[in-house]
């Protein structure tokens, strides 16, 4: 059996919602659906890249449609 993962990530790369926001949408996401490893959430210091993980090709920027040489990116 495979994972599911649902990701959210605001448009505005500098905003995290406030901790009573976060935990509201946790609920939310928990009444919704059968969650069997439960639900969690990261927030991170900086702006990172998130891939979708499966079938996963190329990075483009969404201005100007350049791509990313995968040469640069820092594996985590």
């Amino acid at each position: 059996m495979s994972d599911s993962y649902l990701r959210l990530i605001p448009i505005d790369p500098g905003y995290v919602p406030f901790q009573q926001a976060q935990s509201k949408a946790k609920e939310l996401l928990l009444s919704l659906g059968q969650w069997n490893d439960g639900i969690s959430s990261t927030c991170y210091e900086e702006v990172i890249f998130v891939d979708q993980g499966e079938s996963f090709e190329c990075i483009t920027c969404p201005k100007c449609g350049a791509e990313l040489d995968m040469g640069n990116l820092i594996q985590m």
